[in-house]
C-alpha cells in the first residue's frame, strides 16, 4: 500500500507537516481601530444599570434583595385565598359560557367538514401546506442572508 492511499491516521508526518506549516505563518496585524472598538464596547457595557445586565454580574446585594423579593411574592400568592376577587363576577361567568358555546360550535363545524372532505384531500391540503411553509422559510431565510452578509 502506498504512503499516498494510506487513511490519513496511519501517516502521523501528515500532523507534524500540517502544524509545522501552521506554526511558520506570518502573524497578522489587527486592525488599528479594533482596540478604539472593544475599549467603547466594554465602557458602554459597564455603563449600563445592574438591572440591565446579566443576573450573575448584578451585585451581591442586590441579587439577595431580588432573591428575597421573589420569595416574598411567592409566600403571598400562596397565603391568597383559593377563589379569587374576580370569580363571583356574572360577567366572566357569561363570557365563560359563551367561549364554551363557541368552541362547540367550532368543534361541530370543523367535525362535520373533516367528515365530508375526503382523507386524500386532507392529505393534499396538508402536504400543500407543508410545502408553502418550506417556501416561506426558505425566503426568509435567502432574505436574512442576504441583507445580513451582502456580497
Amino acid at each position: 500500500m502506498s504512503a499516498a492511499s494510506r487513511p490519513p491516521q496511519d501517516r502521523p508526518d501528515l500532523e507534524r507537516l500540517v502544524a509545522s506549516m501552521c506554526r511558520n505563518q506570518p502573524l497578522r496585524a489587527a486592525p488599528a481601530s479594533l482596540h478604539a472598538r472593544i475599549m467603547s464596547a466594554v465602557e458602554r457595557r459597564e455603563a449600563l444599570p445592574a438591572w440591565r445586565r446579566p443576573f450573575r454580574q448584578w451585585p451581591l446585594a442586590l441579587r439577595f434583595s431580588f432573591g428575597v423579593l421573589v420569595a416574598a411574592a411567592v409566600a403571598l400568592a400562596a397565603a391568597l385565598p383559593v377563589e379569587p376577587w374576580w370569580v363571583p363576577l356574572d360577567w366572566i361567568r357569561s363570557l365563560v359560557a359563551g367561549a364554551t358555546f363557541a368552541g362547540a360550535l367550532g368543534h361541530l363545524v370543523v367535525a362535520s367538514t373533516l367528515q365530508a372532505i375526503p382523507a386524500p384531500c386532507l392529505y393534499a391540503l396538508a402536504a400543500g401546506a407543508a410545502a408553502m411553509y418550506a417556501v416561506l422559510a426558505g425566503l426568509a431565510f435567502l432574505t436574512h442572508r442576504t441583507l445580513e452578509y451582502p456580497s
